[in-house]
């Protein structure tokens, strides 16, 4: 497989974010770089070096939806309408660390992403809770590229199940 590109960068901002996308960049961390986000990245690495699973479980999405395909799409698309907009509201709260926004925004985003049988976008927006929990602000902006991330991979996915 490819290698898993790091950048270190003194403050991640919205156009580090984008040049990083952009670029196939896997993480971004702001410094300093604390030891335990370069042990959860390398954690993540490891598990990413591994098949990686379906962003969301077509069979299980389907089987939900009484194998009405035309449903399924449509329920796709509505995710996909609403999500985004969920989305940007937690970029927002993430950029003035606001909390409650955050938290609010998240926890809406993981209703969504649950509903949609999206367990990995689940667990990158629990990596971000914890985080906010801990007010680890400086970690946040990291988490939430790779958060973004498998939102755009979920999206795509969603697009054509």
């Amino acid at each position: 497989g490819r290698p898993h590109i790091a950048l270190l960068v003194d403050r991640i901002d919205e156009s580090t974010i984008q040049v990083a996308e952009q670029s196939g960049i896997d993480e971004v961390f702001s410094k300093p770089l604390t030891a335990d986000a370069l042990i959860a990245a390398l954690a993540r690495f490891d598990r990413r070096s591994k098949p990686r699973r379906p962003a969301f479980d077509h069979e299980v999405l389907l089987d939900r939806f009484g194998g009405d395909s035309e449903l399924l799409a449509e329920i796709c698309q509505v995710f996909g309408e609403n999500a985004v907009t969920l989305m940007a509201a937690l970029v927002k709260g993430i950029g003035v660390q606001n909390t409650g926004l955050v938290l609010h925004s998240l926890n809406k985003l993981r209703a969504a992403a649950l509903f949609v049988s999206a367990q990995p976008l689940c667990d990158e927006l629990d990596r971000i809770a914890e985080l906010v929990s801990l007010q680890d602000w400086a970690a946040v902006p990291g988490c939430l590229f790779s958060t973004r991330l498998e939102f755009g991979r979920l999206t795509s996915e969603l697009a054509c199940p």
